[in-house]
């Protein structure tokens, strides 16, 4: 079991925003909207610079740089997402619901914010460790690292911080997101809706 995403795209149409792709019926022919963005797949790093936290224990140990925190659902959402998306949200137990303009994932900084990981490791090797630079290219390949997510490390061990490229650390996520957005329209004129669930 994991954590998923749900995303909704909406485009700006005569002032009004509009569900994007176009609602479809269900086998029992309810109209329902198309979820959005299934490229992803469970990508934890960027859920968490979406979600503005860490998203698992994959992320546990990094301070991830966020595009914006939770912002709740959008006022002037579609009449079809104000009817829809709200109970679905309930249903899953969702958390940290927002949006964001497209405009907002293209300027956002992914080539030079970074973020701070950490472990830790025997003392022998801590001075290997920066917090402004990458994981050590030294460190030798059989060291163990340990990242106190379920039982505490050693007392042997000291805590020691490095750092990622956001860009490389969510593995280009946006990339494949905007890849699917910016044909959409302009970047004002189109956002995401989201939230998470396990």
């Amino acid at each position: 079991m994991g954590t998923d995403i749900e995303l909704y795209a909406e485009r700006l149409e005569k002032g009004c925003w509009c569900p994007v792709t176009e609602p479809a019926p269900n086998a029992k022919g309810k109209i329902l909207p198309v979820e959005f963005g299934d490229v992803l797949g469970r990508t934890y790093e960027f859920f968490s610079v979406l979600a503005g936290e860490s998203i698992s224990s994959v992320c546990r140990n990094d301070v991830v740089p966020s595009v914006s925190p939770p912002r709740g659902f959008p006022d002037d959402m579609s009449k079809l997402y104000n009817d829809l998306l709200p109970l679905w949200y309930e249903e899953v137990s969702g958390f940290n619901t927002s949006w964001l303009m497209v405009r907002e994932l293209v300027d956002f900084d992914w080539d030079t914010l970074k973020v701070l990981s950490y472990g830790y490791v025997e003392k022998e090797y801590a001075h290997l460790f920066n917090a402004d630079q990458d994981f050590p290219a030294e460190l030798p390949k059989d060291t163990k690292i340990y990242h106190g997510l379920y039982c505490p490390p050693p007392d042997t061990t000291v805590k020691v911080c490095w750092s990622i490229g956001l860009r490389r650390y969510t593995g280009n996520a946006v990339d494949w997101l905007l890849q699917d957005l910016l044909p959409l329209g302009p970047p004002d004129e189109v956002r995401i809706i989201y939230w998470f669930w396990a």
